[in-house]
């Protein structure tokens, strides 16, 4: 998520003070956890997923503090009120073939671009903002098929590139209700589904409202 305001000379800084909201109510989260219930986790760590500060802004991943453990995504808040968050929650490898769960990741784009709008209105961010999607490392994916109608299936074909560099979308407001932000966000994920062989997102109903 890129305000525009961030191209501003000089670039107008956020506020970073993470012990005060928003910041300290967890509103920065990886895009994984953003699409789980995280009331269990907490209360068993109230510390969990704590923002913290590095050499760029703010920075939160999905880190439990355990030995050994992977990090599965990040969210970083930079100074001038960009968001960048990588992740890997909707892929996976299931009997030698390299899946995407196609609903997961419609679904956990949209409740993070939603969270993280939130975010950058309390922290006074001026709009528009441009929302950009990239797919890294997905060259021979095959979207799982869960939900999908029958008539999809014969359509689904691999991805067939590594990098699916998805164009950028503008979105004019902040003041966006979840329906309005789905709809600007559909541009976005049809063109993930473009790249495996089909029109448009199959979880969208004719209103453009994800379903």
């Amino acid at each position: 998520m890129v305000p525009i305001s961030a191209f501003d000379s000089p670039a107008s800084v956020v506020d970073l003070d993470i012990r005060r909201p928003p910041l300290s109510q967890k509103v920065l989260l990886p895009i994984s956890k953003v699409n789980e219930n995280l009331d269990e986790v907490l209360w068993s760590n109230p510390s969990a997923f704590l923002p913290h500060y590095n050499f760029d802004g703010v920075f939160c991943d999905s880190r439990l503090g355990l030995p050994g453990e992977d990090i599965e995504g990040y969210a970083q808040l930079f100074r001038t009120g960009v968001i960048e968050a990588a992740d890997n929650y909707s892929f996976f490898e299931e009997e030698g073939a390299s899946l995407i769960e196609g609903d997961v990741l419609d679904e956990g784009l949209i409740k993070a671009v939603q969270r993280y709008f939130r975010l950058l209105r309390d922290l006074g961010v001026e709009f528009p903002v441009f929302l950009l999607l990239s797919l890294v490392g997905v060259g021979d994916y095959q979207m799982l098929q869960r939900g999908i109608p029958q008539h999809y299936n014969s359509q689904l074909r691999p991805v067939d590139r590594d990098a699916l560099l998805v164009p950028e979308v503008l979105v004019p407001s902040l003041e966006q209700d979840l329906h309005a932000l789905q709809r600007h966000m559909r541009p976005l994920l049809d063109a993930v589904w473009n790249s495996v062989g089909v029109q448009s997102s199959p979880y969208y109903d004719e209103s453009g409202n994800w379903k």
